[in-house]
């Protein structure tokens, strides 16, 4: 079999239930688009939070069709990149789109402008044709989570980008016409900082190669990585969705703190242990938690 096509599309039933999750009907949707893909994100992006539950509770995290499905459809729950995206291709390849993993380099974390990340993360090239273009999708990167596509053709790089979630822009890494340094993906997504004065307000987001295609063994592999006691999401909580009005609403774990898309801070407070935390994931995640899991993510917290 084509590894390509490794990750197949969702069955009728399984799109169905995702739809009915996301809260996007089949008929809103038409034809591939970049309108009908900016439907379904921002309804994925409302009602499927990222969080990292699972990795502080030290739950198994599986890629795996049906765990996925059990875990976030069915169980309604939330999770991080590869089991979002993975979840949104399969989606997205039941719909007709043309679409492929990419694997990118995160670059949110890094201080030095030149370093080499060692972060990888799951997006998504979803290619609409010659008249169209090609554009990325991600709905699972934190309180940056799109809830549109960025397009990708090489008249828009450089570009800035109006989004529903504030400017983007998709820029060349290295020098002018020079090669690409070492260890760095050509391409870097950037987000501009909703209110920033400073001079330069472009936030590096992560660096990609629209040719690299994600083997899904690496994926494995790396999903494994991201959801271990060693990395940087067994040590925080996060938990963040779209809310009204394109606000986004993020937990950092004990603080909650909801923006507008102006960058305005609409609420900011901290959370008192873990009542705080299970009744904040059900009232503004849609998240259940038991007590006892409550308590135990609570004291999973490094605060």
């Amino acid at each position: 079999m084509d590894e390509r096509h490794s990750v197949p599309a969702l069955s009728q039933s399984e799109l169905a239930a995702y739809l009915n999750r996301v809260n996007v009907s089949r008929k809103s949707l038409g034809p591939p688009s970049p309108t009908a893909l900016q439907t379904l994100m921002h309804g994925h992006v409302s009602n499927i939070p990222f969080e990292n539950v699972s990795v502080l509770l030290k739950e198994a995290v599986s890629l795996e069709r049906t765990a996925v499905l059990k875990k976030i459809v069915e169980g309604r729950r939330g999770g991080c990149c590869f089991e979002q995206n993975l979840l949104m291709m399969a989606a997205l390849r039941a719909l007709e789109y043309n679409v492929e993993p990419v694997r990118g380099l995160m670059r949110l974390h890094l201080k030095d402008a030149t370093a080499v990340s060692d972060r990888a993360h799951l997006l998504l090239r979803v290619d609409l044709g010659p008249d169209t273009g090609v554009w990325i999708v991600d709905v699972a990167l934190g309180s940056l989570s799109m809830t549109a596509p960025v397009r990708t053709d090489t008249v828009m790089v450089g570009v800035s980008q109006r989004s529903p979630d504030g400017p983007r822009r998709v820029s060349r890494v290295g020098p002018p016409g020079g090669p690409v340094p070492p260890g760095r993906l050509p391409l870097l997504l950037e987000a501009q900082r909703a209110g920033a004065t400073d001079a330069d307000p472009w936030r590096p987001v992560y660096e990609f190669d629209l040719e690299g295609y994600f083997d899904p063994a690496d994926m494995t592999r790396e999903n494994a990585q991201a959801s271990s006691f060693e990395s940087d999401l067994a040590t925080r909580l996060i938990v963040s969705r779209c809310g009204p009005s394109q606000a986004r609403i993020t937990l950092r774990n004990l603080q909650l703190t909801v923006k507008a898309a102006t960058g305005a801070v609409l609420e900011d407070r901290t959370l008192e242990g873990a009542l705080g935390i299970k009744e904040a994931l059900h009232d503004r995640f849609g998240l259940d938690l038991t007590e006892s899991d409550a308590q135990r993510l609570t004291r999973a917290l490094v605060l």
